[in-house]
This record gives C-alpha cells, structure tokens and sequence, in this order.
C-alpha cells in the first residue's frame, strides 16, 4: 500500500472518541512544494487530525482500520498518534516520530 498510511485499532466501537493525528514534514526540497499552503509553510508541516468515520473507516468484529493517502511530495518525517479530547484538553495516547528516507519510513 503505496503513499498512505494505514492505521488499525483494537478494541473499537462505534461512536470510538479517540481521534488520530498526522503531522507530515516535507523534505527540505518540498518545503514550498505543491500542496503546502502558506500557513502549513509557516508552521513546517502539514497536520491532519481525524477520525475513522473522516475516511470511511472499516468496522468489523471491534477492530477499526482506515487508510489515508500521502500527498505526493516528498516526506522527512512524520508525526502520528492518538488522542481524546477531554474537557477541552488533548490527552495523547500515544505518539510516534517516525524518520523516512528514499521513500521508505523507519522508526
């Protein structure tokens, strides 16, 4: 599964609170590159926080999975975990920077 990310969860029900983040940094080349709007620019990366029900996460016997898709430039580093919103403050669950070079992310 080429330019996406897949992220599975166990257990899951369905009104799961938990929320996802995705930071992506672009390789120095890319910092101004397509898809990097003048406020990701600023902040060097560009953030998605979601849901599995954002893209049409698949439900089946507790486990939850949603694949998303990387925009096509190139990626340096990548910043994923989970979270809860909790009485307006963000409790992460877990957090993982994880280095990609020539395409391939290591941790």
């Amino acid at each position: 599964m080429e330019d996406q990310v897949v992220y599975i969860k166990e257990p899951c029900a369905e009104d799961d609170p938990v929320r996802f983040l995705l930071d992506l940094y672009p390789a120095p080349a890319w910092t101004t590159g397509p898809g990097l709007t003048a406020r990701f620019r600023d902040r060097g990366f560009r953030n998605w926080d979601f849901n599995f029900a954002q893209y049409r996460g698949v439900r089946a016997d507790g486990v939850c999975a949603v694949n998303v898709p990387l925009p096509g430039y190139a990626i340096a580093r990548i910043r994923t975990g989970q979270f809860l919103m909790e009485d307006g403050t963000v409790r992460h669950l877990w957090r993982e920077d994880i280095r990609a070079s020539a395409g391939v992310a290591t941790r």
